[in-house]
């Protein structure tokens, strides 16, 4: 049984109704809820002609954003890898997505 894909940047599995649904690189190199790749920052979406088969997102900045994202901890769950910061430019709180929504947090402040 092979083990289930897990998101390199919310690090949980499967798909769900906050997070979405996992999308994966050809090369299954990067797994990702689209939520958590389309509220991380410095993540670019691809226009469909560009999109790499099955991903929407480009792949370099979605690396660049787990890297950035290892050195910041979830407010939430304390765990390494929150990438969406708090939309008050005094708050320096970051979150997972997902965490961002259970804490609370709005999507549509990121809107």
């Amino acid at each position: 049984m092979a083990p289930p894909d897990i998101c390199v940047l919310c690090n949980r599995t499967g798909a769900d109704d906050i997070a979405g649904t996992l999308q994966s690189t050809p090369d299954g190199r990067i797994v990702a809820h689209d939520k958590c790749m389309e509220f991380a920052p410095r993540v670019v979406e691809q226009k469909s002609q560009e999109a790499t088969e099955g991903f929407d997102f480009d792949v370099l900045t979605v690396l660049k954003e787990i890297k950035r994202g290892q050195r910041l901890r979830c407010n939430k769950c304390r765990k390494s890898g929150a990438t969406v910061g708090c939309t008050v430019k005094k708050c320096n709180r970051t979150y997972h997505f997902p965490c961002l929504i259970e804490a609370g947090g709005s999507r549509e402040e990121f809107e």
